[in-house]
């Protein structure tokens, strides 16, 4: 078999992120099957290490916290996405004595910040997930915008001179990509559902959710656009609704502040999601920004719950999506509904979701479309490939 070595900021063995977490974790289950898999991570709170695991501390030195201040100010608030120039090589020797490499996998470009594996003559590929080109011009379009993009682009021109190949989230990346070929589309795929978990079992409540990890911006963002733009117009049309916003990270005005709005009800973390899905009408993905795709799109299908997603909480998933109309929304045949207006989602409701035969149908639809093609074996087979390992291992 042979040995691999996955480098990622955070240790793929926390369960405490959010979706960049689930998917650090999810390829390391997918490499170990594959071959030998060695980890090295800057996690501060990695856990118990093995053999397989080391950590490391980058040495401060004068020279490159100039360099890193430099980048910082022309890549602005994402520029940590990209490596940085100047940088203190780190010895796999030392970590894994008497270990060949045959390839390298890094978590984000800046995975090899400090580790930089083809200077060892070792394959090494990357898993770009939110690639930094999109995240400047959808996050984030400072002043000294040329600045950044140059610098970026410089970057990512060395890194990609030096990279076998990798996983972009959708197919749309490739265009951001020198060589598109060497890149797979890697879906990200839904966590496991609860064995217990019963989809109809409760009467459903008039209720739309949201779930997300709110320490990410983009999605208190989302949530507070939401708030302000959208649900009061629905609250309006329908003065039975409630909205249920769930999961940490918010602060403690936040808190309070949309505590206070009529039919809105905090929830915070809930460990066991069932009773969240089992009473819920539908799931609403507010997020405007960001990059990649959003896990929890497809963690509502797999609940057997459609969406309500803003364009961009629909990315990676545009076969199953469609664009909300007024003038014919009960014609829809897509799980996912993506809406642009209050008007948008009211229609959404009064043609689908409060459609019980409608909404049945897609959302049968919906865990099927999970079932078929965002499955832990797919996920595996799509690294695999990459590979060019062949079918025996």
């Amino acid at each position: 078999m042979p040995n691999i070595l996955y480098i990622t900021h955070y240790s793929p063995k926390r369960h405490d992120l959010g979706g960049g977490g689930v998917r650090t974790r999810l390829i390391w289950e997918a490499l170990k099957k594959i071959g030998n898999v060695y980890v090295v991570t800057r996690d501060e709170n990695a856990g118990n290490l093995d053999s397989h695991f080391a950590t490391y501390h980058v040495r401060h030195q004068y020279i490159r916290e100039m360099f890193e201040g430099k980048l910082w100010r022309l890549t602005g608030k994402y520029g940590y996405m990209v490596i940085n120039p100047c940088y203190t090589p780190m010895p796999l020797d030392q970590w894994f004595p008497k270990v060949h490499f045959d390839f390298a996998v890094g978590r984000y470009f800046n995975a090899f910040n400090d580790v930089r594996p083809w200077k060892n003559n070792i394959q090494t590929y990357v898993d770009i997930d939110d690639h930094p080109m999109e995240l400047l011009k959808k996050v984030s379009i400072p002043d000294g915008y040329l600045k950044r993009l140059l610098a970026m682009k410089l970057q990512l021109y060395y890194l990609e001179h030096h990279l076998t190949g990798g996983w972009i989230t959708k197919e749309t990346d490739r265009l951001l990509l020198r060589k598109p070929k060497n890149y797979s589309v890697l879906r990200n795929i839904p966590p496991e559902i609860p064995s217990n978990y019963a989809s109809d079992c409760h009467e459903r409540k008039n209720v739309l959710v949201t779930i997300a990890l709110f320490s990410y911006s983009p999605n208190r963002d989302g949530v507070a656009f939401f708030l302000s733009k959208i649900w009061p117009s629905i609250k309006s049309r329908f003065p039975s609704m409630e909205y249920w916003i769930v999961g940490k990270g918010l602060s403690s005005d936040e808190k309070h502040k949309w505590s206070m709005l009529p039919g809105v009800r905090i929830w915070g973390f809930v460990e066991n999601l069932n009773c969240i899905y089992e009473q819920c009408l539908a799931v609403v993905v507010p997020i405007l920004t960001g990059a990649g795709s959003c896990i929890k799109t497809i963690e509502a299908l797999a609940y057997s719950r459609i969406v309500l997603s803003t364009h961009c909480g629909a990315r990676g998933y545009e076969n199953y999506a469609h664009r909300v109309s007024s003038v014919d929304a009960s014609n829809l045949n897509e799980p996912i509904l993506i809406y642009e207006d209050e008007q948008d989602f009211i229609s959404a409701l009064t043609s689908i979701v409060l459609n019980k035969s409608k909404v049945k149908f897609l959302e049968k639809l919906g865990r099927q479309i999970i079932n078929d093609y965002f499955t832990f074996d797919n996920f595996c087979e799509t690294i695999k490939e990459r590979f060019n390992l062949g079918h025996d291992i």
